[in-house]
């Protein structure tokens, strides 16, 4: 066979390895916490059957996505931040700690929120419910990065 019925033969076969590659690439974190949501409310939907208390959980897992994309998007904005001071040969000290005090003040005002919103969605429900939301909950702060790998498993669920 010649080299160029060879690479007629290969040349396909690597463009369908590439594309299949390009398939298999990991999500974005957009795109998990959206899919890690998703089955939260899923999750709520099936295990609240008072649709007050349903109503009122799904409302609060709306905002519990909505506020974890807004902490991305500020720690973003913070990496940016600091980047572009870095950049700078004489950015003073003073401008860099300013970057990481702004920061850390909105750290803490989300991490307040977040926890906020944990402990309304705990005492929205009875025992046998929050297991199966704490589970979805912990799995969808793991698929974003914000649990380490395991969690849920270290507490023996």
């Amino acid at each position: 066979m010649s080299k160029e019925a060879s690479f007629r033969l290969i040349l396909p076969l690597a463009a369908a390895l590439v594309a299949a590659a390009c398939s298999h690439q990991r999500p974005t974190p957009e795109a998990m916490l959206k899919q890690g949501a998703a089955q939260m409310r899923s999750v709520i939907r099936e295990a609240v059957t008072d649709s007050a208390r349903r109503d009122q959980l799904l409302e609060r897992a709306d905002r519990l996505e909505r506020d974890l994309a807004a902490y991305a998007a500020e720690y973003e904005a913070f990496i940016d931040r600091l980047h572009r001071a870095n950049r700078g040969y004489d950015t003073p000290p003073e401008q860099i700690k300013a970057i990481f005090t702004q920061f850390e003040e909105k750290r803490q005002a989300s991490r307040a929120q977040l926890l906020e919103l944990h402990f309304q969605i705990r005492g929205l429900t009875s025992e046998e419910e929050r297991k199966h939301i704490a589970r979805a909950e912990i799995q969808m702060l793991e698929a974003i990065g914000a649990l380490p790998p395991g969690s849920q498993a270290k507490k023996g669920d």
